[in-house]
């Protein structure tokens, strides 16, 4: 399962590639990086999916706060914080799919954001577990293609 590492960092170049840079020499494999402008003058905040050693994760974030443009770093507990992700799904429906196709929407809360002649584009927001099922339920259909925004995240706690 990926952790989810929050750090505002300054908005300036070179910030994201030496934050996965370090992460890499850690043997961390960064999943998603999510980057937005944050509340502060010239900040962002940068959200990164990451995968690898529970002792390594650690560590790694610890030293993150080493980095001069590195602000703050928050190592995201699963039962502390709330996270989205934005899915984009395209999937080839034939008439006789729609009514089921529909249901799985109706039911996972998802909405249909365009159609062609042959497909459907599919659009859901939620936490990563939701994103997954959905398109797990989706897969008895033929997917052309789908986008996975990676998770944004804020901390429940105050």
């Amino acid at each position: 399962m990926a952790e989810l590492i929050s750090c505002r960092v300054y908005n300036q170049p070179g910030v994201l590639a030496a934050v996965a840079g370090f992460l890499a020499e850690k043997n961390i494999n960064i999943r998603s990086v999510t980057l937005t402008e944050a509340q502060g003058e010239n900040t962002s905040l940068m959200i990164v999916s990451v995968e690898g050693d529970n002792d390594g994760i650690a560590t790694a974030a610890d030293k993150l706060h080493a980095f001069e443009k590195v602000l703050d770093v928050e190592r995201l507990d699963k039962n502390h914080y709330l996270d989205r992700e934005l899915l984009l799904v395209k999937v080839i429906a034939k008439p006789s799919d729609i009514p089921l196709l529909m249901q799985i929407l109706e039911s996972m809360r998802a909405t249909v954001s365009a159609m062609g002649r042959d497909t459907i584009t599919i659009e859901m927001t939620g936490n990563q577990e939701r994103i997954s099922a959905l398109l797990k339920l989706l897969e008895q259909f033929d997917i052309r293609e789908y986008a996975r925004s990676g998770p944004v995240a804020v901390s429940k706690m105050d």
